[in-house]
């Protein structure tokens, strides 16, 4: 993922303008790659929105459990789309894809959000670990009173300030203090050290472009790219699968770009 607002807002530009001239272009498979561009560069936009927006949780949330979901169930019904452009669809691959489709949108922690974790964004971060909750409520025993009263061991000071438990948004120093990574849950998908889910994932996208697409060249290195970002999310080990994302993202850009030349 990109590292930045800039960052984001960059690749999703080059992106974005290259696959208008493929589509203007249109040669061979040039309406399929592009609509495939635009559908996968679209997440550089929902990530520039929460870079703008870390501190508002309820843009963070809404972002988080719906726009990228969204985006990323996009990716595979996008690729039947290019497909049906050239060829005849399976009507029971679409009536799978859309089931997927919905159980992407659908699936996962609804109260999630998205954190700064080691240089980058952390997606589908459990929003309970930073808000009150019925759990992490003060009990009785820790409420002042008459024969309760607060120590200094408990009041706040420059080394001992008030966590992001009591923080209305859970969000605030965020930049300052960027949260450690936590343990995922087993329902948070397509996350790199989720691994099957990744791998389920790139599958749906890519088996449109296996079945329908006749180009061997454009075929496999489609392939082999989403694998090799499948494969190096996984080696990687991290919810953030890179800064470097952004500028990966715009490799298949350039290749589609060159490919009447190649």
């Amino acid at each position: 993922m990109c590292y930045s607002f800039e960052a984001s807002v960059f690749a999703g530009l080059v992106s974005y303008a290259s696959s208008f001239v493929l589509l203007y272009r249109n040669q061979g498979y040039d309406q399929w790659l592009a609509l495939f561009i635009l559908s996968f560069s679209s997440i550089q936009w929902a990530e520039a929105l929460l870079w703008k927006n870390m501190n508002n949780l309820s843009i963070n949330q809404i972002t988080t459990n719906w726009i990228i979901p969204i985006i990323l169930a996009s990716e595979g019904i996008v690729g039947l789309v290019g497909a049906s452009i050239y060829h005849e669809v399976d009507p029971y691959l679409w009536i799978l894809y859309i089931m997927i489709a919905f159980f992407i949108i659908s699936s996962g922690n609804k109260n999630s959000s998205t954190k700064f974790v080691n240089g980058g964004l952390s997606w589908y971060e459990k929003s309970e670990q930073n808000e009150p909750s019925e759990h992490n409520e003060p009990s009785k025993h820790n409420e002042p009173s008459e024969h309760n009263e607060p120590s200094k061991h408990n009041e706040p000071s420059e080394h001992n300030e008030p966590s992001g438990h009591n923080e209305q948004n859970g969000y605030n120093n965020l930049m300052e203090h960027p949260p450690l990574q936590s343990e995922s849950s087993d329902n948070n998908m397509l996350l790199p050290n989720n691994i099957l889910p990744l791998i389920l994932f790139a599958i749906y996208l890519v088996l449109p472009i296996y079945l329908y697409m006749e180009d061997d060249l454009d075929k496999y290195v489609i392939i082999f790219y989403c694998f090799g970002i499948l494969l190096y999310a996984i080696i990687n080990n991290k919810k953030n699968i890179s800064s470097n994302w952004c500028y990966y993202a715009n490799l298949l850009s350039f290749f589609a770009l060159a490919r009447p030349y190649i």
